[in-house]
């Protein structure tokens, strides 16, 4: 139900789309601002009302300088319910909350990429917020990009409604987060591109099952590359078979994480090769603490041939799950993997196909000692011999 108010001779306008501001959230005073939307048409004015008993009326973006500072509740209102209105998008000073979810706005379509671009200090949404424009949105790259003071916390749900979503490019990159919630977008099967979705981003944690079922998602390289989570859950991409390209960086540099849940690109039947996952860059600084990961990795990545520089320049990494590589039936190439793992102690890895290991692994990895038994179980018809029966034996006993 639209809220009628009069304003401009007697003229009627539909209730607000609000956001507020404090003019603080930098840590210091910044009395001036600007209003968020513009207007299409000279005879569709934005109506702006500052929070502070001042009202402007433009066709364009106007700025507003308050008397002290404080938190202020910015409305803007349409004379034409928002038909011919504008997002001005990125780069707002000192915007921290969107009150209300954005009003339909035609004239935008699927324009909202870069929407809150570099909006430093932005810290709540509606979970609803994109729902009026469902219809509308495809592309939501770099759309909150940036957002260095938050931390910004996500809604769950919040692109739920968007039934046309394609790509989400750097959505989240070099933001800092709350929290990654559970099945952010979990089943969205119309999304095709992850590329750098959370590259450089921070958060507390990642939730379980952040892609799972994302079915038409092709590309996820770099999606979490370099990110500071100390926690992921299980099933981040579980499911996800229209992955054809390769995973490299998915995970690379993620120098905070210590943990890693189970089942991480299990099911990712198209997978073919992955590089540099859960692993350091080779002149890593700081450190990684990464300390564990979860079991079934790759499970039944049927089409999965090579890996590289897996659990590479990983100091306090301490077991490896036994079934990491279950059902990929066709994983024969390894590349300096386990390598500079000093921490690593005893271990049981079950492969279901044959291992060829073109450079060296286990590099900088202790000798195993009658505690510390590693042991690579192998289908009955390989060769069980081992370059570095120090490191680690291969057993043909399956």
């Amino acid at each position: 139900m639209l809220v009628q108010r009069t304003f401009l001779g007697g003229r009627r306008w539909p209730r607000p789309w609000r956001i507020r501001v404090d003019t603080m959230a930098g840590g210091t005073s910044n009395l001036t601002m600007t209003n968020y939307m513009r207007s299409g048409s000279e005879d569709y004015p934005i109506i702006t009302n500052w929070g502070d008993g001042t009202q402007t009326v433009s066709k364009d973006i106007v700025s507003h300088t308050y008397a002290s500072d404080g938190d202020y509740v910015i409305s803007h209102y349409s004379l034409d319910n928002f038909d011919t209105a504008y997002l001005e998008n990125g780069s707002h000073k000192n915007i921290v909350e969107v009150i209300d979810p954005f009003p339909r706005l035609p004239s935008v379509g699927d324009g909202y990429s870069r929407t809150f671009y570099e909006d430093n200090y932005l810290q709540a949404i509606p979970s609803n917020l994109f729902d009026n424009n469902a219809d509308f949105i495809t592309n939501l790259g770099f759309t909150f990009y940036g957002i260095k003071g938050g931390p910004l916390r996500i809604p769950s749900g919040l692109f739920k409604s968007l039934s046309k979503l394609t790509l989400i490019t750097s959505i989240f990159s070099e933001s800092v987060l709350d929290y990654i919630p559970d099945g952010l977008f979990e089943g969205m099967t119309t999304i095709v591109g992850a590329d750098r979705t959370f590259e450089n981003a921070k958060a507390s944690y990642s939730g379980n099952r952040i892609f799972a079922g994302c079915t038409g998602l092709n590309s996820i390289d770099h999606c979490f590359n370099n990110a500071k989570i100390p926690v992921f859950g299980d099933d981040t991409f579980n499911g996800c078979t229209g992955v054809t390209r390769d995973n490299t960086n998915t995970f690379r540099g993620i120098t905070s994480t210590k943990n890693i849940g189970a089942r991480t690109f299990a099911n990712c039947i198209n997978i073919r090769q992955g590089g540099y996952n859960f692993s350091g860059t080779d002149s890593n600084i700081p450190i990684m603490e990464l300390e564990s990961i979860g079991d079934y990795t790759w499970q039944n990545c049927t089409s999965f041939t090579y890996i590289g520089k897996f659990l590479h320049n990983v100091p306090k990494f301490k077991t490896l799950p036994p079934h990491t590589f279950s059902g990929c039936t066709k994983l024969n190439s390894f590349g300096y993997i386990f390598n500079d793992a000093p921490a690593l102690g005893a271990m049981d890895l079950y492969l279901d196909s044959c291992p060829s290991f073109y450079e060296p692994p286990f590099l900088g990895v202790p000798d195993m000692t009658p505690t510390t038994q590693r042991v690579i179980h192998v289908p009955s018809g390989c060769t069980s011999t081992s370059e570095y029966p120090n490191k680690y034996r291969v057993v043909a006993d399956r």
